[in-house]
Order: C-alpha cells, then sequence, then structure tokens
C-alpha cells in the first residue's frame, strides 16, 4: 500500500493504514529500537508507541512517512533507554555508539538550544553528503540508528575491528570538518 492512501486512511480514522503501516516498515521501525534498546519487548513496545503517536499525528506530506515513523521510534528509544539506564537495566549497545560520537561534536554545545542543534545537524548533513556512500552508510547506520558494529561488519564481510577502524576514521573526519567550521576548537 502506497504512503498516501496509508496516510488517508489515518485520517479516516481507519485502522487498516495501522497493519499497513506494521507490514511496510515493522521491521525497519523494529530494527531501530532494537538496535538502540537491545530488547525484543521494548522494542515492541516503542513501535506501538510510534504508530499511536502516528494515529494521532500524521505527517502531511505522504513522502515523509518512513523517515517520520523512523524519527518518532527512534526517539522513543533514546526516551526508553534513559530511564532503563536510570533503572540499571540495559543491554543495549546504543549507549556505546553516542559514547564514541561524543568526541565529535561541541562540547559546549547546547543541545536544548534549538537553533544550536538544527545548524550542528545540517554541518553534519553536509560533511555527510560529502563522504563516498558507503562510508556515509556505515556512519549513519552505527550513530543513527545503532547497528552493532559486529552486525556491521558481518554485512561488510571484514572484521569487527576493521569497521570500529573505519568508524574512528570518520569521526576524526568529522571533527577536523568542525573544527574547520569553528564549531569546536
Amino acid at each position: 500500500m502506497e504512503d498516501s492512501v496509508i496516510i488517508e486512511l489515518i485520517n479516516k480514522r481507519d485502522e487498516s493504514a495501522i497493519e499497513a503501516c506494521l507490514l511496510a516498515y515493522g521491521k525497519l521501525l523494529h530494527s531501530i529500537a532494537y538496535n538502540i534498546l537491545g530488547s525484543k519487548e521494548d522494542a515492541e513496545e516503542c513501535v506501538q508507541d510510534a504508530l499511536h503517536k502516528l494515529w494521532d499525528n500524521p505527517p502531511q506530506c505522504s513522502a515523509a512517512l518512513r523517515g517520520y515513523l523512523a524519527v518518532i521510534v527512534r526517539n522513543i528509544a533514546l526516551l526508553r533507554i534513559r530511564g532503563n539506564t536510570t533503572q540499571k537495566r540495559g543491554g543495549s549497545e546504543y549507549p556505546s555508539a553516542l559514547d564514541e560520537f561524543c568526541d565529535c561534536i561541541p562540547a559546549n554545545c547546547d543541545v536544548e538550544a534549538e537553533a544550536e542543534a538544527r545548524e550542528l545537524a545540517r554541518i553534519i548533513g553536509l560533511w555527510l553528503m560529502k563522504l563516498p556512500v558507503g562510508d556515509r552508510v556505515l556512519f549513519v547506520r552505527r550513530y543513527r540508528f545503532g547497528d552493532p558494529v559486529s552486525l556491521l561488519a558481518d554485512e561488510l564481510g571484514i572484521s569487527p575491528a576493521r569497521v570500529s577502524k573505519r568508524l574512528y576514521n570518520l569521526r576524526e573526519k568529522l571533527r577536523k570538518y568542525l573544527i574547520k567550521e569553528k564549531l569546536i576548537k
């Protein structure tokens, strides 16, 4: 079913739209949530919460449905992992991915300041577009979707150590780019 039809069904309050979303994007959404949380049960709850949010507030543009759902699931999973970490539940590799990435972003960046966060995202996006496709996909899969290094290594047919080294080199390139753009010192 096309995204425009799914959104139309949601706007008409037809519950078959939710099943169509699960059919079209369920695997992606579960993967994002699971990569962040490391728990199938928590991932399933995140996906259900995301579908509920979609039901309450569908995107205006059908071209954005996949990304819209991915961002919702990711944000819900990140909120949940903060709660899980506070409760000493864990099992996810996502916090370590964030720790790796921390050295690349400005320490004095006030994440709460929306304008600064948007500018940082814009500049990182420009940097990503300059990368070869393989490096861009690797970077995004690790730091946006939290894919484990072992999974990336298996898919690329190289050792986890080589994947880690490539990611390290990409983070260093980003850090130098941000220095050049005067976002970090």
